[in-house]
């Protein structure tokens, strides 16, 4: 799960190689620290009641019958505990009302505009160009070598003020998104190399 969750910023997953090359050799203190670094800034950044609420009125009801599945979950990285975890949690919260139009793509013509990370490891690019598919006045932009939650990096401020005070996607200045770019991976702990 630690690994997991080093990817969703690029400034975290950049620790990776390393933690998990210490970890190899047996000193798991820098897998530890950032294991706990992660749950501590969780629990002052997600409210889990709503995760819950959300996750077992939108998300669970669909999975189904996983039988099927399970082989396969089983041999995932992270196997099948969070599923289970949620079709537990979500068998004694309770629900909220889901539309029945919940699953069926978003159309609009109003002005959207889409943004991603180029590694988001949980919202990927493909699922904003998936929605884009139905917003005929969209523009999705993929910040290069970012991960999740791309709306406070770099000039991505900008271009998403620029947006909403223009109220449209089509003269946006977006060239400066080309100066993101995925940080170095550490080397040791004293940080990348030079």
């Amino acid at each position: 799960m630690t690994v997991r969750l080093l990817s969703y910023a690029p400034e975290t997953a950049a620790l990776i190689p390393l933690v998990v090359h210490e970890a190899d050799t047996g000193n798991f203190t820098p897998l530890a620290g950032q294991a706990m670094r992660i749950e501590a800034q969780l629990q002052s950044a997600i409210s889990f009641g709503m995760h819950n609420s959300v996750v077992c009125t939108e998300d669970v009801p669909f999975y189904g019958d996983l039988t099927a599945l399970q082989p396969a979950l089983e041999a995932a990285y992270l196997g099948a505990d969070q599923v289970r975890a949620l079709e537990t949690i979500c068998g004694l919260w309770p629900r909220g009302v889901r539309h029945d139009d919940l699953a069926e793509p978003l159309r609009s013509d109003r002005p959207v505009l889409l943004l991603s990370g180029e590694f988001d490891p949980i919202t990927p690019p493909a699922y904003a160009e998936r929605a884009a598919a139905g917003l005929t006045r969209s523009r999705h932009l993929v910040a290069p070598g970012q991960g999740h939650g791309v709306i406070a990096r770099g000039c991505v401020p900008q271009i998403a003020e620029d947006f909403i005070e223009a109220a449209a996607v089509d003269d946006l200045d977006t060239a400066c998104l080309d100066r993101l770019a995925a940080d170095p991976f550490f080397v040791d702990l004293l940080g990348p190399p030079p």
